[in-house]
């Protein structure tokens, strides 16, 4: 069976959760909501790799790549330093591997840190980030599809043969 999106879901999630009137909203909702951002991404990264493979695999494949990986691989693409890139990293791709970075530590800070004290702006930024990503990968143009290959290709270690 096709993988089902999941990511608009997220998206919309976390909108829904965070208020719009002006008043501060509890630490558990913003944090809740910073959350739901960055899995809204983490989920249309795990559904841009599962749609290379058959809807057979498809469902296994979404729960396999690892946040940790898929964050050290956006780092070198954002850096040119993925062999598997043929040029260099376009504007686009580089703002959607920043975003993905930026989305895990705002992630790990709300959900972990119960120190640190967010505000509405840090949902709201957030929010922001996932929409930009999301909206990016859903244009499919050139750059973008193959840099999620490359995004793919790096976070599982696949090695790119020597010539």
């Amino acid at each position: 069976m096709p993988l089902k999106k999941l990511h608009p879901e997220f998206l919309r999630h976390a909108e829904f959760i965070l208020p719009v009137d002006s008043g501060r909203p509890q630490s558990v909702v913003i944090r809740r909501s910073i959350s739901a951002a960055y899995y809204a991404v983490w989920h249309c990264v795990c559904f841009a790799w599962s749609q290379k493979f058959s809807p057979e695999l498809q469902q296994m494949l979404s729960r396999s790549p690892d946040h940790k990986q898929v964050k050290t691989a956006a780092g070198k693409i954002k850096g040119n330093k993925s062999d598997w890139m043929t040029g260099d990293c376009c504007a686009d791709l580089n703002q959607m591997c920043e975003d993905f970075i930026r989305l895990q530590e705002m992630r790990h800070e709300a959900d972990y840190n119960i120190t640190t004290i967010l505000q509405k702006q840090d949902a709201v930024e957030a929010l922001s980030r996932a929409k930009r990503f999301i909206q990016t990968f859903e244009t499919q143009n050139r750059d973008v599809t193959l840099g999620m290959d490359c995004l793919l290709l790096e976070s599982i270690g696949l090695k790119k043969p020597s010539r």
